[in-house]
């Protein structure tokens, strides 16, 4: 089975406020990502948010039905970076995931078709993950025998290392979209602009 993990930990320091609750065409971050996520999924159940320093905002809105199709995993370490919040996701997965996706929540021009096709990149690897800007990077999917691997992540380089390794099998796709990522309230005006035009 495959599950869905929605990187959504972060402070966003460089945002004036929460961006994840920030509408991309008309919905919040957060839920325009798990939109993407869900047609990947037979069931709202394969996928999960990891939350931080906003937790207790987008859990409001969840509450508020703002964003739905998605579980919540608080991560009460989130600040000792990307790498813990994904150790920690992984060890709340159901028993019956074999192969994990992850994902930024502000990584917003990334297509369910582009999803998919990583997805099936996968198959017989272990690991997919999209390149970009000249480097490897997520979205990746992993496959269970990296698991453990990812459960001993630290800090905050991610899973970067695990995309390098030489010893896995890495599977690469090419996805000029999963560069475009929103960090300031400009790159997100800048989007939203573009995706006007």
């Amino acid at each position: 089975m495959l599950s869905i993990v929605i990187m959504a930990a972060g402070e966003s320091r460089r945002f004036e406020g929460c961006k994840l609750l920030a509408h991309v065409d008309g919905v919040s971050m957060l839920h325009r990502t798990t939109m993407v996520a869900r047609e990947l999924v037979d069931s709202p159940m394969q996928i999960f948010a990891v939350t931080g320093a906003w937790h207790e905002e987008i859990q409001q809105a969840q509450d508020r039905g703002e964003i739905v199709d998605v579980s919540l995993f608080y991560n009460p370490d989130w600040e000792q970076g990307l790498g813990n919040s994904i150790a920690f996701a992984v060890k709340q997965l159901p028993d019956e995931t074999d192969q994990l996706l992850i994902l930024l929540a502000d990584q917003v021009a990334i297509k369910p078709e582009e999803l998919e096709h990583l997805s099936k990149t996968a198959e017989g690897s272990d690991i997919a993950c999209a390149i970009y800007s000249g480097k490897r990077g997520v979205p990746a999917v992993f496959s269970r025998k990296v698991f453990p691997m990812l459960s001993e992540l630290k800090g905050d380089r991610g899973a970067k290392d695990l995309l390098n390794r030489d010893d896995l099998k890495v599977a690469l796709l090419p996805m000029d979209s999963a560069a475009i990522d929103i960090d300031t309230e400009d790159e997100l005006h800048s989007f939203q602009g573009a995706m006007q035009i």
